[in-house]
C-alpha cells in the first residue's frame, strides 16, 4: 500500500488498530482484509441476522486517502493526556513505597 511509501517501516498496528475498531462499530464478524496498491479491502460478515440475511459478505474499500482520515482519527480518539499532575494518591503511592523501603517490608 502507498500509504507506507517513504516510511522506515509500515505501521501496520496502528492501520489494524483503525479498522478494527471500524469492524467493531459496524459489528461485523469473520473479517478479511486484503492489503492492494491502492488502499485496503475489508470483508465482514454482520452479526446481526437481520442486516445479513443470506450471510455473505459485506465488502469495503479504504483509499489511501480513506485510510490518512480514519487514521487521523483514531489517533485522535487515543490520545493520551499530559503527565498527571502528582495528586494525592501519587502522593500516598509515593509514601506507601517509601514505607516499604526504609521497613523492608509492608508491615
Amino acid at each position: 500500500m502507498k500509504l507506507f511509501d517513504g516510511l522506515d517501516k509500515s505501521d501496520y498496528q496502528d492501520v489494524l488498530r483503525a479498522i478494527g475498531r471500524l469492524a467493531d462499530e459496524h459489528g461485523y464478524r469473520d473479517i478479511r482484509l486484503i492489503e492492494t496498491d491502492d488502499g485496503i479491502i475489508m470483508q465482514g460478515r454482520s452479526r446481526s441476522p437481520k442486516e445479513n440475511a443470506s450471510g455473505g459478505y459485506e465488502t469495503t474499500f479504504f483509499t489511501e486517502h480513506d485510510m490518512q482520515t480514519i487514521l487521523t482519527e483514531s489517533y485522535k480518539l487515543r490520545q493520551k493526556p499530559a503527565i498527571p499532575k502528582q495528586t494525592d494518591s501519587v502522593r500516598t503511592s509515593a509514601l506507601l513505597l517509601r514505607k516499604i523501603r526504609d521497613r523492608g517490608s509492608l508491615t
